[in-house]
This record gives C-alpha cells, sequence and structure tokens, in this order.
C-alpha cells in the first residue's frame, strides 16, 4: 500500500489546523492574584460541583478565564438558562435601532390579535414592559408545553425525581411556537397577574417574546440572534440546539433525595428565548466586552452607542436549567468595568461562596497593580496584571497567543514525522 497520501493528508491538516487541534484542551487563559487563585479554589472545592467554567474581564480586556474539575476545557459548552434571555433583549434593541419597532409601542400593534391582561385591559403592554418584566404575565410554565426532551422526563421518572418547574407528559413532538401562542392562550385568565406594571420575573414573557421575534422578523427567533448578534461578535461556541454541537458538553448533574449525586445525559432543551441557549465563557465575555465599551468589539460596532445604556440592564443575569446553573454580572465605577462570568454543571445555590471569591478578586484587578500568578504542572511565575489586552501574557502555554506557539511546535514536530515517513516511503 502506498502510504504517500494519507500521510500528506495528514501533513496537510496540522500546517492548516495546528493550534485548533491544540487549542480545544486549553484550560486557562490569562492570570489572577495567588490569593484570588487560592479563594476561588478553595470555594470551589467545598461545592462538590463536578465541573466549572469562570471568567473575569476588566474594560475591553478579558483579563482571566478558567475551567475546573471533570471537564476544563475551556472550549466545553454549558447550558446557560435564563441569561438567554439577555440576547433576546439584545435582539430587540438590534430591531429597535434598525427603526423595525419601537420598543414603547403596544405590542399589539405587531400581532394580529390584542395582547391585554384580562385582568387589567385599560393598560396598554408594551414591548419594553414585556422585557423588563412588568407585563404582569404570571410564571405559566411556557405555555404549558414541555421543556425537556421526552427521554430525559422518562430518566427522571425512573430516578423518581420531579423538576421544580413543571414538565408536561408528551408524545415527544413539539409544536412549532406559532401553535403554541395563539389569541386564546393569551387571553387565558391563569396567564396573568391581578395587574400590569409591577415586576414580577415571567419565563412566559420571554418565551412569548421569541414568538414576536418570529413573527416581526419572518425568520427563527434563534437566526435572527444569531445574525445580529452573535456572529458579528465571534460567538461561535454559541448556539441553541445541543445536537449542533461537535465540541463537548458540560454533563448535567442532579442531585436526588437521598444526597446521590447522578451524572445525566446531555439533554435537548426547548425553552426557547426563556432559556435555551448554550456558550463558553470566553464567547460570552466577548458580548459583556462589547457592551461595557460602547457597542464595540474587535473594531465592530455591534450595536448603536446609544442603545448602549439600554443593554446596560440587562447585564445581570442568573440561569438555572436541570443540571446547570449560570450567572454574569456588571460593576461600574471611576476605576472601570468588571465583568464577572460563572457557570457550572450542579444545581442552583452551590456556588455562592465561588461566585463571591469571583468578586472579590475582580475587585482587586480594578485596584489595579496586582500581582498574579499562575501554576502549571512544569513552571510557576509571576507578572503585572495587564488590562491593555485581551489575553495578558503569563505563564508560556496559559494564554492564547502562547498556547498558538505550543500548537506550532507541536505542528512542527508533526511535519518533520510526516516529511520523514514521505521519504522513507519512496520506491
Amino acid at each position: 500500500m502506498n502510504s504517500k497520501p494519507v500521510v500528506l493528508l495528514f501533513l496537510v491538516f496540522f500546517l492548516m489546523f495546528p493550534n485548533s487541534v491544540i487549542a480545544m484542551e486549553t484550560t486557562e487563559i490569562g492570570s489572577i492574584s495567588g490569593e484570588g487563585a487560592t479563594q476561588i479554589q478553595n470555594a470551589l472545592d467545598a461545592s462538590g460541583i463536578p465541573s466549572a467554567q469562570m471568567a473575569l474581564i476588566i474594560d475591553d480586556s478579558l483579563i482571566w478565564a478558567r475551567g475546573y474539575g471533570d471537564q476544563p476545557s475551556l472550549n466545553t459548552v454549558f447550558r446557560i438558562g435564563s441569561i438567554t434571555k439577555t440576547f433576546v433583549a439584545a435582539a430587540f434593541v438590534k430591531l429597535n435601532e434598525s427603526g423595525m419597532i419601537n420598543l414603547d409601542d403596544d405590542v399589539s400593534d405587531y400581532l394580529p390579535f390584542e395582547v391585554r391582561n384580562p385582568n387589567d385591559p385599560a393598560k396598554v403592554i408594551t414591548i419594553r414592559m414585556i422585557l423588563e418584566h412588568k407585563a404582569g404575565m404570571e410564571v405559566y410554565y411556557q405555555f404549558n408545553q414541555p421543556w425537556i426532551s421526552s427521554e430525559m422526563l422518562q430518566l427522571l421518572d425512573t430516578l423518581n425525581y420531579t423538576p421544580a418547574i413543571p414538565v408536561p407528559d408528551w408524545n415527544g413532538v413539539r409544536l412549532p411556537l406559532s401553535d403554541i401562542i395563539n389569541s386564546t392562550n393569551i387571553n387565558d385568565l391563569d396567564l396573568w397577574l391581578p395587574s400590569t406594571g409591577g415586576y414580577s420575573y415571567s419565563n412566559t414573557g420571554y418565551f412569548f417574546l421569541s414568538f414576536l421575534l418570529e413573527h416581526i422578523t419572518n425568520n427563527t427567533w434563534s437566526d435572527y440572534i444569531n445574525e445580529t448578534v452573535l456572529s458579528p461578535l465571534g460567538m461561535n461556541s454559541t448556539r441553541f440546539n445541543v445536537t449542533e454541537y461537535e465540541q463537548p458538553v458540560a454533563s448535567p448533574h442532579l442531585e436526588l433525595d437521598n444526597g446521590t449525586l447522578v451524572t445525566l445525559p446531555v439533554y435537548r432543551d426547548y425553552g426557547y428565548g426563556a432559556g435555551g441557549m448554550m456558550t463558553t465563557v470566553t464567547d460570552l465575555s466577548k458580548f459583556i466586552i462589547a457592551i461595557m465599551n460602547g457597542g464595540m468589539y474587535g473594531g465592530t460596532q455591534v450595536f448603536h452607542p446609544n442603545s448602549v445604556s439600554l443593554m446596560k440592564q440587562y447585564l445581570h443575569q442568573h440561569g438555572s436549567m436541570l443540571g446547570y446553573d449560570a450567572q454574569f454580572s456588571t460593576l461600574y465605577d471611576e476605576r472601570g468595568s468588571l465583568g464577572v462570568i460563572l457557570f457550572d454543571n450542579w444545581r442552583e445555590g452551590n456556588s455562592a461562596f465561588i461566585w463571591s471569591a469571583l468578586v472579590a478578586e475582580g475587585d482587586r484587578l480594578l485596584d489595579g497593580d496586582v500581582t498574579t500568578t499562575t501554576t502549571t504542572e512544569t513552571a510557576t511565575t509571576t507578572s503585572t496584571i495587564s488590562t491593555t489586552t485581551e489575553t495578558p501574557p503569563t505563564t508560556p502555554g496559559t494564554n492564547l497567543s502562547d498556547f498558538m506557539l505550543v500548537g506550532v511546535a507541536a505542528g512542527g514536530i508533526v511535519v518533520v514525522i510526516a516529511l520523514l515517513l514521505v521519504i522513507r516511503s519512496r520506491p
């Protein structure tokens, strides 16, 4: 057998993609202080969380990101639950920028039926009111529709576990949004609070906004978000359907009534705009950087500067799904802007001390002149934090630029081996 074609293909692959193969195993970018690293690690150890991702952002820079636990690669995708709502809000801000809508218009103006709280019919309901959870929509469990796969529902039943959010029995066939939401559903008294205008957190409102987005744009809600927000930001690891991923997805975990921690299979979610997104901390950091910097990311004006103040109110969000927990927030003061992200694959509540340690370290970094320490299997170094680049210099192999050099070096070794094989295989 002539091995030349195979070897040459092998050679071409590594010449073209030496870094992408290696980069999939990146577990840390940048660095933090030794004190912060210790506090975060201690809090993580005490939590019992199997896997987590964390990130700290200052102004226009991803200062630090790290993966921990059983699935430490920063390429690992986590479900982010209600953080999805932030991107639905961003989509409506983009529509507002384009002039297709006005956020303060009566939402009924964009629909073939009227939307009113039957308990308070005189009050107009605007798009902004729904975005801000002030429409009076009750927690209706997404119009009584299943939000996880039928297979997962069967497994939970076998484990004698009842989800906090009810999941109706179903045959595995998911209705289109247009069939789920109609005038009959909207006028259901069970959907509405006694009055409209007060704050009441509503998954139903954002489920409804998914439908509204599709109706206005004549596109799927996820495709519109991808085209107008995710793609311009280069958020290539952010999806709405788990079956589209080739990269690893964090395994969800569940604690049974007897205290046993069970690893669940990765499941399909049908939360739509209320909680259907998956991403990584490095991807989400791009969105946060854009909003913290006048709508600009990587030379691209993703949001109009006039929209930034509006978007900032959506930059504080917690998300919880079956087997996942996620949160992010931003802080602004005279020292600068700070973004904090934490994903994990267990449950809400176990991450409180980790979050506190993350915020404390971010506060120290905002103060500046923090000596940072990064430890690897081969070396320990210290450096002074820099907030001028997206990935500050640290120990070789721990930030993106150094990791690319490692990839080139590894690719070079493979190239040499491949060339030797080609020479040896000559007749």
